[in-house]
């Protein structure tokens, strides 16, 4: 595990989250990238190195803004959600320690029904540390 530097870190952003339940039971927060390479090259650095999710609420609005903190880089990566836990109610999963998983995916585009469909993969990695600032 190195340093993370700034360019380790480029082209990493994600453009949405989901959090689902697994069919095992277990609950995953995906962050959902534009590209299969981006959302490869995002889940390396997850497994490579050690890092908070910090989750912070924006007054007056309530929205979730997620931020990923390593521990060895003054870098991470911050990404709002621009939804509260009332618009998206799998918020309050994470907000309460109840997502175990973390992992990347893309989005394939939308259903018949008008949701998104997306694909993740499947090794997923411990989340670790969330702590609500």
């Amino acid at each position: 595990m190195n340093k993370i530097t700034e360019d380790d870190l480029k082209g990493l952003l994600w453009r949405d989250i989901s959090i689902q339940k697994l069919e095992n039971g277990e609950t995953v927060l995906i962050l959902v990238c534009e590209t299969a390479e981006q959302s490869d090259k995002l889940m390396s650095v997850i497994k490579a190195n050690s890092f908070a999710l910090k989750i912070f609420i924006k007054k007056p609005s309530n929205n979730y803004l997620l931020s990923l903190e390593f521990y060895k880089s003054e870098y991470g990566i911050m990404y709002d959600t621009e939804r509260t836990d009332i618009i998206y109610p799998p918020l309050k999963w994470l907000k309460d320690n109840q997502v175990a998983n973390i992992t990347t995916g893309i989005w394939h585009g939308t259903n018949s029904e008008g949701h998104h469909s997306y694909q993740f993969r499947r090794d997923v990695h411990p989340l670790g540390r969330v702590m609500l600032n």
